[in-house]
């Protein structure tokens, strides 16, 4: 169980990398070199499950492809900067947590157990899946996330601020 507390940090790590670049768009080398180190940190968590057997071995594969899954989607929705892209990687972070926690359950031995088990990470799912459905349903929030973004624009000046400008339009769907 301490290489599954390896591989949630490493995942906590990567959503750090995720939260900290959501602000502004990355540049192709930091997204390239961003690529690079998500499959490293893949291929890292993917080695400690060696060191584990049974469903826990499965359980730890399943988080570090979750991490990987997630990391990556991530990282491609700070390179796009889109609210789309944004969306994709919630769906994808939905559904990773989802195909760990299945995995988890199929480790119960008792079939009632795990069918509850799975039933609940189902249920977990959908309901993630719910809520990004609801934002994206067009509506005043939008528009007040792009009004917000255009507020902190007006204290850039010149280029930084029509970036900053186009930036806001393009991640709220207004460009």
């Amino acid at each position: 169980m301490q290489i599954q507390h390896l591989i949630r940090h490493a995942s906590l790590l990567l959503l750090l990398m995720g939260s900290v670049a959501n602000a502004a768009p990355i540049s192709k080398p930091n997204y390239e070199a961003g690529k690079v180190r998500v499959q490293e940190t893949y291929q890292q968590a993917k080695a400690l499950c060696d060191h584990v057997s049974g469903n826990d071995s499965e359980v730890c594969l399943e988080q570090a492809r979750a991490n990987r899954n997630i990391g990556l989607a991530e990282l491609e929705a700070q390179f796009k900067g889109s609210q789309a892209a944004w969306i994709e990687a919630e769906q994808e972070k939905a559904e990773s947590n989802y195909n760990v926690a299945k995995q988890t359950c199929q480790g119960m031995i008792e079939e009632d157990t795990k069918r509850v088990c799975i039933s609940k990470a189902r249920g977990e799912r959908d309901s993630a899946f719910n809520a990004i459905a609801a934002e994206r349903m067009p509506d005043n929030r939008a528009e007040a996330q792009l009004d917000d973004a255009l507020k902190k624009c007006s204290a850039l000046n010149g280029n930084e601020q029509n970036a900053c400008r186009e930036q806001a339009k393009k991640r709220y769907g207004k460009s």
